[in-house]
């Protein structure tokens, strides 16, 4: 599995709290960035990371680590089971249903803060030395 696909497998997110990242795009080779909105006052989950066998089991999701911390809020990681969400058509669709380790990443403003902020956390594969690196860019709004 090349560099990206590993990467983009990793942010084929569980999406955490309803937050949807959109527009997606690769910024160099091993790195991506996702915009995503959140409310002020309240946590919301920006990703949660994943690897599932073709059997639909999960496998170890690797780990997490900020590199840069918002400068209006605080990020946490957190291990926990939930479902993979898979597009429609991507082999591993049918695994939707089950449920398999991963790794949440939250983020909480500063209170009253409103406006932009961003978060740079990097991403490794269990049995792996090669972290991707994936960066937030968060609108806060009331």
């Amino acid at each position: 599995m090349s560099m990206r696909s590993a990467l983009y497998s990793m942010i084929a997110m569980a999406l955490l709290s309803g937050c949807v990242p959109s527009e997606l795009s690769t910024t160099k080779e091993g790195s991506g960035s996702a915009k995503v909105s959140a409310k002020a006052g309240q946590e919301t989950g920006l990703a949660g990371f994943y690897k599932v066998n073709g059997d639909c089991s999960g496998r170890n999701p690797g780990s997490l680590k900020v590199v840069t911390e918002p400068a209006h809020g605080t990020v946490r990681i957190q291990r926990f089971t939930g479902n993979p969400t898979y597009a429609s058509g991507h082999f591993l669709a049918k695994c939707n249903s089950h449920k398999v380790p991963q790794l949440g990443l939250f983020y909480r403003p500063a209170p009253g803060f409103v406006g932009s902020d961003r978060v740079v956390v990097a991403a490794k594969a269990a049995g792996s030395d090669v972290y991707g690196y994936v960066t937030f860019h968060i609108e806060v709004a009331n």
